[in-house]
């Protein structure tokens, strides 16, 4: 009984977690690009514009992209663990 209302529980953390992602944190993070960018621009300083939207980059590919890149199946989770094994077997 316990194992049943502990996937349940996990099924409902995991849906809480991706609401909060898509929801609040995604939105969150693309008006604080916007804003810096526009006082970048503002300023006319380009190469701050140009790298913080090098970084924004990187950021947005972690909030929206992390599961996907470092979750349980994720391909640099799998990279890691393969590269762990032959390390290990030499």
């Amino acid at each position: 009984m316990t194992g049943i209302l502990g996937l349940v529980n996990a099924v409902a953390l995991q849906a809480l977690s991706n609401t909060i992602i898509t929801q609040w944190i995604g939105p969150l993070v693309i008006f604080g690009i916007a804003a810096f960018a526009l006082f970048f621009l503002k300023d006319r300083a380009w190469m701050k514009v140009i790298s913080f939207a090098g970084i924004a980059a990187v950021v947005a590919l972690l909030v929206y992209g992390g599961a996907a890149l470092f979750g349980e199946n994720g391909s640099l989770t799998k990279t890691a663990q393969s590269v762990a094994k032959q390390v290990d077997s030499n």
